[in-house]
C-alpha cells in the first residue's frame, strides 16, 4: 500500500467516523476534539485511473455527488477540516497523498510585534499538527489490526452503501 493510499483511507475513515460518531474524539491528554468537515472534498478514484470529484458548498460531505462518489470506489484525497477544542478552533485543508496543510487558520494569534506573532503562528501549527498525528494514530490503531477487516471496513462499506 502507498502512503497516498493510507492517506485516503484516512480521511475516508475520518468521515466515516465524523458521520457515525458525531465527530468527537477523546483527546490522550483529556478533553475532547471535535472534526467536521468544511466547504471542501476531493474524491479520487484509486489506482492509475485519474478520475476526480471536487465538492465546494457548505458540508460538501453531505451532498449527493460526494456520496455518489464514495459509491463509486472514490476515496478522499483532500479535505477542509475544522477543528475544535476547549482552547480553541483550528480548520485547515489537509491533502492526504502528502499530509500538506494548506489554508490553516488557528485560533486567535495575539502579540505585540511580528516575532511575537510568528512564534504563536509556530506554536499553533505545532498544536494542529499534533492534533491531526492523535486522529491518525487513532486510525492506525484500528487499521493495522484484524479488526479493520473483521468490523472497521465492513462497517465503513455498509455506510458507503447506505449513504
Amino acid at each position: 500500500m502507498t502512503e497516498a493510499a493510507l492517506g485516503r483511507e484516512f480521511l475516508t475513515w475520518l468521515w466515516f467516523r465524523c458521520e457515525v460518531d458525531g465527530g468527537t474524539f477523546p483527546l490522550e491528554q483529556g478533553g475532547e476534539l471535535g472534526v467536521v468537515f468544511g466547504e471542501y472534498v476531493r474524491l479520487l478514484a484509486p489506482g492509475e485511473r485519474a478520475e476526480e470529484h471536487t465538492v465546494r458548498r457548505a458540508s460538501p460531505h453531505r451532498a449527493s455527488e460526494a456520496r455518489q462518489a464514495l459509491r463509486a470506489g472514490k476515496l478522499v484525497a483532500a479535505a477542509r477540516l475544522e477543528l475544535g477544542t476547549a482552547e480553541g478552533s483550528y480548520a485547515v485543508t489537509l491533502d492526504a497523498d502528502t499530509f500538506g496543510l494548506r489554508a490553516a487558520r488557528y485560533p486567535g494569534v495575539e502579540g505585540a510585534d511580528e516575532t511575537e506573532r510568528s512564534e504563536e503562528r509556530l506554536a499553533r501549527t505545532e498544536e494542529l499538527l499534533a492534533l491531526l498525528d492523535e486522529l491518525f494514530a487513532r486510525f492506525l490503531a484500528v487499521r493495522l489490526t484484524p479488526a479493520w477487516e473483521q468490523s472497521e471496513l465492513p462497517a465503513m462499506r455498509a455506510w458507503v452503501a447506505s449513504s
